[in-house]
This record gives structure tokens, sequence and C-alpha cells, in this order.
């Protein structure tokens, strides 16, 4: 996958977001991190756990310091780890999770500075949803 395939794929996927795409990937964060570990994502694998710290206390209403557009972008990166079939379906040995680290690689990019702000919003933010 392009870096160009990746983005796209981001951005529709930011688009078709709504509260089920949430409880989706909130209800399956243990197959993500499983996912996660594995192939080209096991690089990505302390960015996927961020994101899903991100959807979950946006979720819980505990963080709203991003633009929604952000939060939609990550659970559009985290469903497309989720979904078994997709650009390249995950069963491919090889190449089964390298789209799929693509798409996490271009919304960690993107959301590079929201990262960091919700990352030090949780340095001090003791009860933190994690």
């Amino acid at each position: 996958m392009k870096p160009g395939d990746a983005e796209q794929a981001l951005r529709e996927g930011a688009k078709k977001v709504d509260d089920s795409t949430f409880d989706e990937v909130l209800g399956g964060a243990e197959r993500i991190e499983e996912r996660a570990e594995q192939g080209p994502l096991a690089a990505a694998v302390g960015d996927v756990r961020t994101l899903l710290q991100l959807v979950r206390a946006y979720k819980n209403r505990e963080y709203r310091e991003s633009p929604y557009y952000s939060i939609a972008a990550a659970v559009a990166a985290l469903a497309y780890v989720l979904a078994p079939i997709d650009l390249s379906p995950d069963f491919l040995p090889g190449v089964g999770l390298g789209d799929d680290a693509a798409v996490v690689a271009a919304c960690v990019a993107s959301l590079r500075e929201d990262l960091s702000r919700f990352r030090a919003w949780k340095k001090r933010t003791p009860r933190a949803t994690s």
C-alpha cells in the first residue's frame, strides 16, 4: 500500500465513523492490541495503544481537547486494524498486516500534535482512562 492510499483510506474511514464504530473498536480493543503485536504492526504497538486510550477517553467524556475529526481518524484507523478483510486480507502471510500498519502510520503522522497533547494530559491526569 502506498502512503497516499493509506491516507485516503483513513480520510474515507473517518467520514463514516459513528457511535457503532466507536463501540465496535472499543469492544474489539483486545483483538486490536493482539494484532498490533504481530508483523509490521509490532513497531507501532505503543501508538495503537495510545490511539485506543484516546478513543476510550473521548467516548467516556474524559478528554475533549482534540477535534472530532482527529478522534474519528483514530477510530477509523483502529477499525481498519480490526477488520479481517481490507485492501490486503490479514490472513495473507507477509502482506496481510502491512496495509493495517500503513493506515496506523498515516493516522499517527496526521495526529502527531493531538497525540502529544493527549499524552501530556494523561501524565497530569491521575485518573485518566488507560
